[in-house]
Formats: structure tokens, sequence, C-alpha cells
């Protein structure tokens, strides 16, 4: 636990120096993996720093692949911070912070229903 937290902390520096360096779908499967990590500490960690990760992400080539990856999570987003008040606002600050480099049409698709659902939820 206290490795993959370890992992979690500095995998936004570690993503910015790998990136186009190591095998890119590794890369965002393991960024995937912590995301949906047993231990909530791991999953805030990597929340805390997804604006920087995602930016890192999105200045690959990779662009599709990253935003097809992100559809999934994305579904999985309820489960991941319901219940949970500081993950639901640690995410949504996240996403404030990077929501210019999604497009229109992703963000209304795929991020606005779980966005809609957790404020609903109003924990």
């Amino acid at each position: 636990s206290e490795t993959r937290w370890n992992t979690a902390a500095g995998f936004h520096v570690s993503l910015r120096l790998l990136v186009g360096k190591a095998e890119f779908p590794t890369l965002l499967e393991a960024m995937f993996n912590m995301l949906r990590d047993e231990d909530l500490l791991v999953r805030m960690t990597i929340f805390e720093h997804f604006h920087k990760i995602y930016i890192s992400l999105n200045l690959s080539h990779y662009e599709d692949l990253v935003l097809k990856k992100l559809e999934m999570f994305f579904g999985d987003l309820i489960s991941l911070v319901s219940g949970n008040w500081r993950m639901q606002q640690v995410f949504a600050e996240q996403v404030e912070k990077c929501i210019q480099f999604f497009p229109a049409l992703y963000l209304r698709e795929h991020l606005l229903p779980p966005l809609l659902q957790i404020a609903e939820e109003g924990v």
C-alpha cells in the first residue's frame, strides 16, 4: 500500500519524463489501475494530480487512446467517488483545471452525466 501511494504521489512527474520514451499504453494502464486502487489514499493521491497527468497525456500523440480510456473511467466514476465528499471535491477541482483540453462533445457525452449524478447525490 505504501509503495502504491508513493507511486501515485510521483506518477505525474514520472509520466512527464516517460511520455515518448516508454510504452504509452503501459503508462496509461498504470494510471487507471491507481485510479481504481482498493486503497482510498492511493486513489485520492492520484486524483489530486489528475489535471497534471491529463495534460501530459493530452500532449502526447495518443489523444484518441487517452479519451477512449477516460470514457471507461468516467463510466466507473460514480462507484469510485460515491459517498466520499472529499473524493468528489478533489475530482471536481481537478476537472476544472483541465476541462478546456476536452472536446465539447466528449464533455457532454462522457463527463457531464457522472458529474450531474454526483451533484444530485449531495454527499
